[in-house]
Order: C-alpha cells, then structure tokens, then sequence
C-alpha cells in the first residue's frame, strides 16, 4: 500500500499444523501456507491491495498456471478454496529481487540483521510488570476493566467477539465483527475499556 505499508514488513507470522492438517503432503502444506499468508495479509492491507508472493516455492509456480498436481488428501472443495484465494489476491514476485521472507530464511548463520553500532548500544526500556488485581490498592481495583477478545473461523469466514468486565462497578460489554484475527479483538476490547474510561471522567 504506498504511503502506509510501502516497503515495510506487515508482519511475521508462525504456526505448526496438527490433526488432518500434519499429515498433508509437502505441496498441500506449501499451498496452506500461501493461504494462510494470504488471509493474515488481507486482514492488515484490505482485499484491494495486490499481494506479493516472495518465496520462490515451485508449487506456487505450478498453481498460477493452473499445473497443480491433482493427488491430495484434502477435499476437493478445500482445495479449490485455496488456489482461488491466492491466484485471486496474489501474484508471483520478480525472480531477481527476493523478499523480505527470503532474506530473513537464507540469512548466514552467525549473522546479524544489519545493526548499527548506535542501535546495539541503544538503551531500551522495557514496561514493568505491575501487581496482581488483588494486590493493588482499593483505589484501583474500584476502576479494573478485564478485556477480551477471541477468534474463530465459520465456513471461510472469521468471526471475532471482543468483551470487557469491570467486577467493582458491574460493568459489561462486548462487541463482534467480521474479518479480523483474534489479535483485532483484543485491540477492539482495549478500546472497549478506553471509552467506558472516557466517559466516566
């Protein structure tokens, strides 16, 4: 997205597949990941933005010219669900110019990520961790606001619900949404709290 996330990474994302999804073979998995990829990115740029895909994968290759090897476990639906997403909302990256994912996966062992003496020496603060709820003062414990928030996916589709709670003052919220993570809930929670703290200032 020029002028917002131009050249700047969206983030980085991790997950080990368990259950049906540890015993597809090699091509399925690469073929998830694409999607999943795809989905988490869409999440930050919106569904206009034309995605890039990085990694050099030769199923990627073989997918956008319709040469997927037609052997799989997966249904045929889920399949289908997955080369559509990504052949719709992404296409294959300039062999000669690799990505940011490459980079950080062919990095030499032993190396670093390009410090500069100044920002090894930059002191960085990091957030104290403050008491438990019943161990603060009654002053604070009065104001306490838990938030929330959670994710599931129903069909293709992601459903987020994010709440709040305050035990002293009885007060409960929530709201839920479409097409965010379960990262987009907490956020939605916190705001929750925010503007309940807002008003009552």
């Amino acid at each position: 997205m020029p002028g917002e996330t131009w050249g700047r990474p969206l983030g980085f994302w991790s997950r080990s597949y368990r259950g049906s999804e540890a015993n597809h073979i090699p091509t399925e998995k690469e073929i998830l990941a694409a999607y999943e990829g795809v989905q988490a990115c869409s999440e930050v740029t919106g569904t206009e933005a034309q995605l890039l895909l990085a990694p050099r994968l030769p199923v990627l290759g073989w997918m956008f010219k319709g040469k997927v090897p037609s052997i799989h476990h997966v249904t045929d639906t889920t399949w289908s669900k997955w080369i559509a997403l990504i052949t719709q909302r992404a296409h294959i990256g300039n062999p000669n110019r690799p990505g940011i994912l490459e980079i950080i996966t062919n990095w030499p062992e032993g190396e670093n990520f390009g410090l500069t003496d100044e920002e090894k020496q930059e002191q960085v603060t990091r957030a104290k961790e403050g008491p438990p709820y019943n161990q603060r003062p009654a002053e604070d414990t009065h104001n306490a606001l838990f938030t929330d928030g959670s994710c599931h996916i129903v069909g293709i589709n992601r459903k987020w619900k994010a709440a709040i709670w305050g035990p002293t003052q009885q007060v409960a919220q929530a709201t839920e949404g479409e097409g965010g993570s379960s990262q987009l809930a907490e956020l939605k929670a916190v705001q929750l709290a925010l503007d309940i703290a807002e008003r009552e200032k």
